[in-house]
């Protein structure tokens, strides 16, 4: 039988944040990366459901940052955060 080891809460909180401090790590990096997602058009009209003439004319209206790509453009994902397309 394993012995019991008793150790202080403040030894518990310290023995779990080192133990999820890789995961954390990894999270967070991975909301950034999600972030800098770089989205279509048609993506962002589906997510803000409406058409996606609407997100053109807010993209040219210079409403909602957007990258050159070709012919059309993209969209980061964090440009939509507190974006009001009726302000």
């Amino acid at each position: 039988m394993t012995p019991l080891v008793i150790i202080s809460p403040d030894e518990l909180e310290a023995t779990i944040a080192r133990a999820l401090e890789p995961v954390l790590k990894e999270v967070a990096r991975l909301k950034q990366q999600r972030e800098d997602e770089l989205l279509s058009i048609s993506e962002v009209a589906g997510m803000l459901r409406v058409s996606p003439r609407s997100v053109q004319r807010w993209v040219r209206a210079g409403l909602l940052p957007a990258i050159p790509a070709g012919r059309t453009h993209r969209i980061r994902r964090a440009a939509l955060h507190g974006f009001d397309p009726g302000a």
